[in-house]
């Protein structure tokens, strides 16, 4: 199995700066995504559960 390395800060660019350009470009889509007003929904909302959800379990 052949495994490869990534190489961060590509466009002879720190690895600082282009990390936080990528967090910027994050945060702006999620931005766009939700309105500041977006209501917050709880499981009362919940029409239909999805029996083959699993939890996103983060490191």
């Amino acid at each position: 199995m052949k495994t490869y390395k990534l190489e961060m800060g590509g466009f002879d660019s720190p690895e600082g700066l282009e990390r936080e350009e990528w967090q910027r470009f994050s945060l702006e889509g999620l931005s766009r995504a939700y309105d500041i007003n977006e209501p917050e929904y709880t499981e009362a909302d919940v029409k239909e559960f999805n029996p083959g959800f699993k939890a996103f379990e983060g490191k």
